[in-house]
């Protein structure tokens, strides 16, 4: 048995230039509902394992979606919000003007202190993750081969949450757009 988790790839509103007078929450919100800048030619030895799959799960954002689409577009899918990234908030943002790429690197470490309020805690992201881990594992039981297409901070809480249950795989998924980690059945 097998589970990828793969980040989608690169938004499509990173290829347009950013704005820094943009209030972060409306950028936020634009990023959210983007889909994705166009799919990679696929990479030797990707498409192997990809012919494969038993099931591909995705969060119900349109980058993941996308990304679903350019990796296994003939795979059976299963879309479910439990996937999402996870909820840091922008509303605390809106009185300091930087541009997106330097909240997007700001906002997971304020995040992680407990900022803003109102935002998804960190314990609520981790018991999504369990949730997220026991569904992938049941599909990895009955399909062999499943790969979440998801986001960077939430594949990092399902890889934990999948090591604590005995597969083996990195400690925390690759982190790059389109790059995908593997994790097998110890």
């Amino acid at each position: 048995m097998e589970i990828i988790l793969a980040r989608h790839g690169r938004s499509a509103l990173f290829a347009a230039a950013p704005r820094s007078r943009q209030p972060f929450s409306a950028w936020a919100r634009a990023y959210e509902a983007s889909g994705i800048a166009g799919c990679p030619a696929p990479q030797a030895g990707q498409q192997g394992p990809l012919r494969e799959l038993g099931l591909l799960v995705t969060s119900d954002l349109r980058r993941t979606l996308e990304s679903a689409r350019c990796l296994c577009a003939g795979a059976p899918l299963l879309v479910d919000p439990l996937f999402r990234e996870a909820g840091l908030g922008s509303a605390f943002m809106e009185g300091v003007r930087l541009g997106p790429r330097t909240w997007g690197a700001l906002a997971p470490a304020l995040w992680l202190l407990g900022l803003p309020a109102g935002a998804e805690s960190w314990r609520a992201v981790r018991t999504r993750a369990q949730r997220a881990a026991a569904l992938l594992i049941e599909q990895a039981q009955r399909t062999d081969t499943v790969m979440l297409v998801g986001h960077l901070i939430f594949n990092a809480f399902v890889a934990t949450e999948l090591k604590k249950r005995g597969w083996r795989g990195p400690a925390l998924p690759r982190s790059g757009y389109w790059q995908c980690s593997s994790y097998r059945r110890a």
